[in-house]
């Protein structure tokens, strides 16, 4: 029993985390970009997507690239790289692999990177929000035993919480700052994950591919 409720209650804060971390950092952004005269309309729902698709293609833009990237980068390319550098080195060096993958986006007409390509500032904003983005996906994943669906969880709110609200690039701006702040206190209230090469080992080399082991146990009782 209590094995089935710590299983329970991993299985929830990861949810929590995954669902609420992104879009809250969005509406935070957008409130602190009105010190800086930036509109409150942000707020509302967007009129249309930043890229040109009919809705159920805008589904799956945002929907597979949260599957397939994370069943590749999470469950591969982080394990690799964490069983020779300790995770705060693999992190960044996977955050950077992970800047460089979406390049080729920036290229794409009509898709959000082409868009902010004409603004340097905005476009230098996009490569630098990922680097936080990874030490909090990272965390999330380390923190519930490799769960890939975690990940894809919070992979999809980032993609969908970019795209639900009138959010302008200021706004972007600001929120980049948001996530390196909160990736900078999970860095520091988790050195021994990001710093202690065993215990990234413990946590990270086993590798169920959809979910924690602990959550296959709960969920088969």
């Amino acid at each position: 029993m209590a094995a089935e409720f710590a299983a329970l209650a991993m299985l929830v804060h990861g949810v929590t985390a995954s669902v609420l971390i992104m879009p809250s950092s969005v509406v935070i952004s957008i409130l602190i970009s009105l010190l800086f005269g930036q509109s409150i309309s942000q707020l509302n729902f967007a009129d249309k997507f930043s890229f040109s698709a009919g809705f159920a293609l805008v589904l799956l833009v945002l929907a597979l690239p949260a599957i397939f990237e994370e069943l590749g980068w999470r469950s591969y390319a982080t394990d690799s790289l964490s069983s020779t550098f300790n995770y705060f080195t693999a992190t960044v060096i996977f955050a950077a692999l992970c800047a460089f993958w979406h390049f080729p986006l920036f290229f794409v007409h009509d898709y959000y990177q082409e868009l902010v390509r004409n603004n340097i500032l905005f476009a230098i904003n996009f490569v630098i929000s990922v680097f936080p983005t990874v030490f909090i996906i990272n965390w999330l994943c380390s923190k519930n035993s490799g769960s890939i669906l975690i990940t894809m969880l919070f992979h999809f709110f980032i993609n969908i919480s970019q795209e639900a609200l009138q959010m302008g690039q200021i706004a972007k701006c600001i929120q980049t700052v948001v996530l390196t702040l909160i990736a900078a206190l999970i860095v520091i209230f988790n050195k021994k994950m990001f710093f202690n090469s065993s215990e990234t080992s413990d946590s990270v080399s086993s590798k169920p591919t959809f979910a924690c082991e602990m959550h296959q146990d709960y969920l088969l009782q």
